[in-house]
């Protein structure tokens, strides 16, 4: 299922189109240049994207209307660790298929208020619209699922004071932490 989370625009256009796709696989490989970098780690709130690669294979299924996109991303990305706020390096190498089906004039896509998600059922299939692939959003959905939700280098750690505080029972007063990462800093 495309991710939506809001209605800004994407950071980049990349579409790919099916026109040509005929009976025999089709392979798309596409690299992001520094300025879809720059805009899709601004997009994400992360700190940085150093390099993004979308490398897959198209295919026909079946009768020829639904079309199978078996890809891979792999993108060297710049967080910032939840403790020290200092960067943290990640490699992300994700795979992942999605299939397609044409769009039909009565068949109005409409965005639940409410998505129940079962990991071991089949997602449904995506509308192809214009016998495209909007791949931005597929490249934008898949390198959101694959960042760490509480990036944290493998050396950090909290104040002393803090954790003494917090392991005698006593109160902690957001100012005093953060004066205490000022002092450290």
């Amino acid at each position: 299922m495309t991710l939506d989370i809001d209605d800004r625009p994407l950071p980049f256009t990349f579409v790919i189109a099916l026109d040509q796709l005929g009976r025999e696989a089709m392979s798309v490989k596409w690299q992001a240049g520094a300025e879809e970098c720059s805009a899709l780690s601004d997009y994400l709130g992360i700190a940085g994207i150093d390099q993004l690669d979308f490398t897959g294979r198209i295919e026909r299924l079946g009768d020829g209307k639904a079309v199978r996109l078996q890809a891979s991303i792999c993108a060297e990305i710049t967080q910032t660790c939840i403790v020290s706020l200092e960067p943290v390096q990640a490699h992300i190498d994700e795979s992942f298929a999605l299939v397609y089906m044409p769009s039909t004039p009565d068949c109005e896509p409409q965005r639940p208020k409410e998505v129940l998600v079962d990991p071991d059922e089949e997602d449904d299939p995506e509308l192809l619209v214009d016998n495209r692939i909007d791949a931005a959003a597929v490249v934008v959905e898949q390198v959101a699922l694959a960042l760490d939700p509480y990036p944290r280098l493998d050396d950090a750690a909290l104040p002393e004071a803090l954790v003494a505080k917090m392991n005698s029972g006593g109160k902690i007063n957001p100012f005093a932490v953060l004066e205490g990462l000022k002092e450290k800093g």
